[in-house]
C-alpha cells in the first residue's frame, strides 16, 4: 500500500506559475487535474480507516472549486457530501 500511497502524490506537485500558453506541458496536465485527483482519493480513504486524510483533502477541493463553474457542480455536490463526515 505504501507505493500506491506514493502513487497518489503527483497532484501535490505544483510547478505552473502565470497562465499557460501554446501547448499544454505535463504539468499544466496535472494541475487541471488535482483536484479530481484529490476528490477520487478522499472518496476511497474512509475505507481505509483515514477519514482525517479524506477531510482534509476534501477540504482543498472545496477551496479550489469555491468559484468553479458550474459545469463542475456535480463533483461540487460531491465534496459537500464527503464533507459530511468531517468535523466542522
Amino acid at each position: 500500500s505504501a507505493g500506491a500511497e506514493r502513487e497518489w502524490l503527483w497532484h501535490e506537485n505544483n510547478d505552473v506559475q502565470g497562465w499557460p500558453s501554446g501547448a499544454p506541458d505535463a504539468g499544466e496536465i496535472d494541475a487541471a487535474l488535482s483536484a479530481v485527483a484529490r476528490l477520487l482519493r478522499a472518496e476511497n480513504l474512509p475505507a481505509l480507516d483515514r477519514t482525517a486524510d479524506a477531510c482534509r483533502l476534501l477540504d482543498r477541493v472545496a477551496v479550489l472549486w469555491r468559484d468553479a463553474e458550474p459545469v463542475l457542480q456535480p463533483l461540487r455536490a460531491r465534496v459537500v457530501t464527503g464533507r459530511t463526515h468531517c468535523r466542522s
